[in-house]
Parts: C-alpha cells; sequence; structure tokens
C-alpha cells in the first residue's frame, strides 16, 4: 500500500534522516527534463521485495502522491538548478550516473542546489575538470562523479531536507490522500504509530542534526550496482554534504 510506504520514508527522514538514508534507498524517477516544467511534485513510493540487505523504495510522479518533494531533474550537457524556499520540506535530484551537484545558500536563506551534466562526446566520458569548474562556485559542497562512481558501479541520489522537518513535532499527510487509500481514523492511528488523520502526529524524539543553523541539509545516498551492472547491490555511503 503506497500511502504505509510513503509515510515510512516521512518518518525515517523526520525522526533521523542519516541512519534512515544509511539502510533505505530511495530510487527516484529520472526523466531528463522536468515534468511539466515544475519545481515542485507529488511522488509515491512502493517499497521493493528485490533486495535481501536494504529495503529500496521506488518513486514515482503521481498527482495524488503522499510526497511533496522539489525536483532536480538532469539533462545531457545541460545544468539545472531549483531554489528551496517554503513550498516542500524535501528535495530529490534524479539519480546521479556521471553528474554534479553543488549548492550554495543565498543571504535570505535560500537554498540554490544545481545539477551540471558535462559529457565529452570525443573521449565517451564524462568531462569531469570541466564538470569541476562549473561546480567551483559550490565550494565543500559540491559532489562531483569522483565522489560516487566506483569504477562505473557507482550511483547517487541528493537528498535534501528542510531543517524545520527534522526539528518539527509534527508529520504531516493530506487527508485527501490518506482518504483515496480507503484509510479511517482508527486504522491509521493504529498502523502508523498514533498519526492522526486531522493532521499530525506528535513525535516521542527529535533527530539531532549537527548543521542546525542551516536552512536545509542535503545528504548524498550513494549505491552501487552488482557486478551485472544492472541491479542495486547495496549502499556505500551517506554523507552530509
Amino acid at each position: 500500500m503506497p500511502i504505509k510506504d510513503c509515510i515510512e520514508i516521512l518518518s525515517g527522514l523526520t525522526f533521523n534522516p542519516e541512519r534512515f538514508l544509511q539502510t533505505n534507498i530511495l530510487f527516484i524517477p529520472s526523466p531528463e527534463q522536468r515534468p511539466n516544467n515544475n519545481a515542485v511534485h507529488r511522488f509515491d513510493f512502493i517499497k521493493s521485495s528485490g533486495n535481501l540487505v536494504h529495503n529500496i523504495y521506488c518513486g514515482s510522479f503521481s498527482a495524488t502522491g503522499a510526497i511533496t518533494a522539489y525536483y532536480l531533474p538532469w539533462s545531457v550537457n545541460t545544468g539545472h538548478y531549483v531554489l528551496l524556499e517554503n513550498r516542500a520540506d524535501l528535495m530529490f535530484t534524479a539519480k546521479l550516473s556521471g553528474c554534479g551537484v553543488g549548492y550554495s545558500v543565498y543571504p535570505t536563506g535560500t537554498v540554490k542546489v544545481s545539477h551540471h551534466n558535462i559529457y565529452n562526446f570525443s573521449n565517451r566520458c564524462v568531462d569531469e575538470a570541466a564538470l569541476e569548474k562549473t561546480l567551483f562556485f559550490a565550494g565543500e559542497h559540491a559532489f562531483q562523479p569522483k565522489d560516487y562512481w566506483a569504477n562505473g558501479k557507482g550511483r547517487a541520489t541528493i537528498i535534501g531536507i528542510a531543517d524545520k522537518m527534522i526539528r518539527s513535532s509534527l508529520i504531516s499527510i493530506p487527508s485527501t490522500v490518506a482518504k483515496d487509500q480507503g484509510l479511517n481514523n482508527d486504522n491509521f492511528v493504529n498502523n502508523f504509530g498514533g498519526i492522526d488523520l486531522a493532521g499530525n502526529v506528535v513525535k516521542t524524539g527529535l533527530y539531532t542534526n549537527s548543521q542546525a543553523s542551516k536552512p536545509w541539509s542535503i545528504f548524498a545516498q550513494n549505491f552501487r550496482r552488482n557486478i551485472q551492472g544492472n541491479v542495486i547491490a547495496e549502499i556505500e555511503s551517506v554523507v552530509i554534504l
């Protein structure tokens, strides 16, 4: 049931995102262009049972999705960016398989995240030197292919979480989404630990974020494929950028 899987993700990213991302892979849809050219989208996720090491949540765009997030796409030899403001508390990038990502924080608190792809068609490979130059603005907040590539088997996803979401004592799920899934208030509370369809759930503990002075925390989840190169094998690392 998608709503249950989405709530597991929201709970994990709210309580302790670093720990959650160390044991759960978020597989984000990765079309070349941002759907409808919008920055904010709704997503559904379904947990896959095909991996014995980690949970894998496969995401899809959905007009009635339970999770709202900024989405940062990719294109060949192109850069995209998104401004993280107050329209959503999460951000997902398309899967990285040769791209670079970097971010900077404006004095107003707005975070600009850029996703760049530079491909050398002559050498048929990613132009890492040129990519590094285009992300120079991000300084220590740049994430390059060398940080996850692992001889072609490495992949990564960048996940942004608003600090207010990590610090908040509430998780909010649209009641209309719950209604679409046939959930009433009683089974919602029973299944999801006190989450109330009227809105929210009071948490029992809060994640302590060492970078809590920043408006957003940006995580890189690095994972690798198996020897055949077509199945996700395991999470390599989770890095706070």
